[in-house]
């Protein structure tokens, strides 16, 4: 019984790596909404409106934007939609190194660090995901 429990459990070093990477997409995810807050910020000042020359109430006389400043509404748009599409991607993308930690066997033979095993990982996931019934993930499936 004892062998089968230690075929399912993960490495240390293996584990090791999930994490890393679990912490270098949530990282590369967090920056990247940062920056596009930083972005939405800098041209259209939503988080302090005074500085769009926009009265608010209770505020001294605003100032008007400087003349190079002009910020296209479709970049807005496009900023603030890439909020949910980032966020989704991070999903879609850890969630299979949750799989490779909770249950290894199936992935016995494959490095999360390296780009082409991930890749594989990624898609043995979610193809047994797609075929299985109802929609739940079972591990006899991967």
């Amino acid at each position: 019984m004892s062998s089968v429990l230690a075929d399912k459990s993960i490495p240390a070093s293996k584990l090791v790596q999930a994490v890393i990477l679990g912490a270098a997409l949530t990282a590369a995810a967090g920056y990247v909404l940062y920056w596009i807050t930083e972005e939405i910020e800098e041209h259209f000042h939503i988080f302090h409106p005074e500085l769009a020359g926009i009265k608010v109430r209770g505020s001294p006389e605003s100032k008007p934007l400087p003349d190079n400043i002009n910020p296209d509404p479709k970049m807005l748009i496009f900023l603030t939609a890439c909020y949910p599409i980032i966020s989704i991607s991070w999903m879609v993308l850890i969630i299979p190194t949750f799989i490779y930690v909770t249950d290894h066997a199936p992935f016995q033979s494959l490095s999360i660090l390296r780009p082409d095993h991930y890749f594989k990982i990624v898609v043995k996931v979610y193809k047994a995901w797609a075929s299985s019934a109802g929609g739940k993930l079972k591990m006899k499936d991967l």
